[in-house]
């Protein structure tokens, strides 16, 4: 199975050799993606497993704290919080996954998952009959 790119710098996006690239995989390719972002541990119970995308339509109009859409995996509601421009610093983006508080959950509850965030930054090729890429970071 092909490996995704790790990472395209958007300076390359008009190089063809670099678009056709960008076109072996989708994020909404599950079978291929998962694997790569998310291992699969024999050892540990698969209890449940969810993929959940959150489109952000204008990175700009965000607040400085967002929360994405609640989602259910497990039996319990999550959700992601972003902060576009940091949490405590403004040099890079930080983002979290948070379990939704419910109620009869005790103040020191825990569980344990497994998760990946794959980010992916939609850029507008104004030469490109395309019109956008996806580049997973």
């Amino acid at each position: 199975m092909p490996h995704l790119q790790n990472y395209m710098c958007p300076c390359d996006l008009n190089k063809p050799e670099k678009q056709q690239e960008l076109h072996q995989h989708s994020i909404y390719d599950i079978d291929d993606v998962l694997p790569t972002v998310l291992p699969i541990y024999k050892e540990l119970e698969q209890i449940d497993l969810q993929v959940h995308h959150w489109e952000i339509k204008d990175w700009s109009t965000l607040d400085q704290r967002t929360h994405g859409p609640i989602f259910e995996v497990g039996g319990h509601k999550w959700r992601i919080l972003l902060f576009p421009k940091g949490n405590g610093q403004h040099e890079m983006m930080s983002i979290y996954l948070e379990v939704v508080p419910e109620e009869g959950l005790e103040k020191d509850w825990s569980i344990c998952g497994q998760f990946a965030i794959v980010l992916i930054i939609v850029f507008v090729v104004k030469k490109s009959i395309g019109g956008s890429q996806d580049i997973i970071l």
